[in-house]
């Protein structure tokens, strides 16, 4: 069960939907009942969310990991602001005992729905912020030496470094290996892309030679094909993403549409000849009016309709 959900179900903050599957699990196996029986009297003893010191929890817990101490759990929690969720992570975290414990050598897996952003930590500090409709894969034995995840879709990454445990991202068209940075990753079945802001990362393909990347390049990398990299660009145009914006640039229709699926709850359908439109500016991440009134006003010689969840974009006159 993720740790996210329990927390908040033992703080009282979980949506119904959350209630409804933590007991549903725990009704599905008795020691599950168990251990959700145990936190909660863990959880009753503790003092209100204001008392907690949920960065010492932390820090006290990121302290032991690694030395087999039975207390701490290595499952990351997400750090947000102060509240009674996260005070029951720290609860969580600082009681640790045998769900935790259980856990340690199993992956770990989080999820963005459309249109959500999810911030992760890791045990070792390292901080990853999901895209919407992305899959991250923390493998097991993280850190035990090498810290290895997998991704699926798109995460910017702040990397605590480590020469001693590499930090190593797998996904479908590579692997892309930490040498003390902050950068981007979008991966899909066939294409990676890498952004790096800051440090040096390296990307590493089967039967082939590996490159490394500076800060202010960008790499793209289809399946089976050669990286294309480019410097000096704007990673911070790239990563807008993160404080609400995507910034497209010199990008065709078709692609922008597939990525706006991603972040609204809609589905586009884009004839052949408004496909290969280009479009640079920026667009809103939760604004979709605002979006259709963009593209209408960049392309007036286009169509541009929503009805339902279909947002429809052809030329105008097209049946």
């Amino acid at each position: 069960m993720d740790s996210e959900r329990l927390a908040r179900y033992l703080a009282g903050e979980a949506t119904t939907a959350e209630r409804n599957e933590i007991e549903a699990w725990a009704e599905a196996n008795p020691s599950n009942h168990d251990e959700l029986d145990r936190l909660s009297r863990v959880w009753s003893d503790t003092p209100p969310a204001g008392v907690w010191d949920t960065d010492a929890a932390w820090t006290k817990v990121s302290g032991r990991l690694g030395q087999g101490s039975a207390e701490v759990e290595v499952i990351p929690i997400r750090r947000a602001p102060y509240g009674r969720w996260l005070a029951a992570a720290a609860v969580l975290l600082v009681a640790g005992g045998a769900y935790w414990v259980g856990t340690r050598d199993r992956a770990v897996e989080y999820a963005t729905a459309v249109g959500e952003q999810r911030d992760v930590t890791l045990p070792d500090g390292s901080r990853i912020t999901l895209a919407p409709a992305s899959r991250l894969m923390v493998e097991p034995g993280y850190a035990k030496p090498a810290r290895r995840i997998a991704l699926t879709g798109r995460a910017w990454f702040v990397v605590e470094h480590d020469e001693a445990r590499p930090f190593r991202v797998t996904t479908p068209a590579g692997v892309v290996e930490d040498l003390g940075t902050e950068f981007e990753v979008s991966a899909t079945t066939d294409r990676l892309q890498v952004a790096v802001a800051k440090g040096a990362v390296a990307i590493h393909r089967d039967q082939a030679p590996s490159v490394t990347l500076g800060a202010g390049d960008l790499a793209t990398v289809a399946q089976g094909g050669e990286p294309m990299v480019a410097h000096q660009i704007e990673v911070a145009r790239i990563t807008s993403w993160r404080s609400g914006t995507l910034d497209f640039q010199d990008r065709p229709l078709g692609e922008i549409a597939a990525e706006l699926e991603q972040w609204y709850d809609v589905s586009f359908s884009v004839s052949a000849d408004a496909a290969t439109r280009r479009y640079n500016g920026p667009m809103p991440t939760d604004r979709l009016d605002q979006v259709l009134e963009t593209l209408t006003t960049a392309f007036q010689d286009l169509s541009i309709a929503k009805r339902g969840r279909t947002v429809t974009i052809a030329a105008r006159g097209s049946p």
